[in-house]
């Protein structure tokens, strides 16, 4: 109690306040973007630990044939637009403390919407055309479906224990607050004759002691 105690008595300060609170504005003014959410033209992949930047080769179009669907990076009038999204977020309270990747296909359909069983197909035919023009991985991803991944960032936690750590130092150190209250109080009753502690009439006591507290009238408190 004795560390805790002289500990408080150096937070409970106007200048432990005003410190404490710029660095947690500091702090918040510093933190990363919560989110990004893009195409695989400016995204950034991860496999393992190696982290590399790839660039997508362009939108995909599909059509239907007689032998089934064909795909082309060339559009004309019959052919549907295939969007390949990517998103990567951070999510957690203060600092981010997970990190969430999802890749997913959606098409455009310009006239007759596509059964489940034919975006399947379309799907596996995108997933082969990427992987054998554009990157293995990658396609390995749209074959997965709705691919999605998520990892603990550690460092977030740490941040958020400090951060905590100082917030609670801030919020203490208001009680200089009080402290002020009460000291202005007791020399504003000292001031009218009364009694510092409980503001009884000290006036024409015989004794220089406050019966309703038993506080002395020359006693100094903080």
């Amino acid at each position: 109690m004795g560390l805790l105690g002289a500990m408080m008595d150096r937070v409970r300060t106007p200048a432990a306040s005003c410190c404490l609170g710029a660095v947690l504005v500091l702090d918040f003014a510093t933190l990363p973007d919560a989110s990004t959410v893009g195409e695989f033209k400016n995204s950034l992949f991860e496999s393992g630990r190696r982290r590399c930047c790839g660039i997508w080769p362009g939108d995909y179009f599909v059509t239907r044939t007689d032998d089934g669907f064909e795909l082309s990076q060339e559009w004309s009038g019959s052919y549907d637009m295939i969007h390949t999204r990517y998103s990567r977020y951070e999510s957690g309270f203060w600092s981010p403390t997970r990190e969430h990747d999802n890749v997913g296909m959606k098409i455009y359909a310009a006239s007759t919407p596509y059964s489940a069983e034919e975006s399947e197909a379309i799907r596996i035919l995108l997933a082969d055309r990427v992987a054998a023009e554009w990157d293995r991985e990658i396609g390995a991803r749209i074959r997965d479906s709705e691919w999605s991944r998520s990892r603990m960032l550690p460092l977030g936690y740490l941040h958020n224990a400090a951060a905590m750590l100082v917030l609670s130092g801030f919020v203490c150190s208001f009680l200089w607050v009080g402290d002020l209250w009460r000291s202005e109080t007791r020399r504003d009753r000292r001031r009218r004759g009364l009694c510092a502690s409980c503001g009884y009439p000290m006036d024409g006591l015989p004794e220089p002691v406050c019966p309703e507290c038993g506080e002395r009238v020359g006693e100094r408190f903080a």
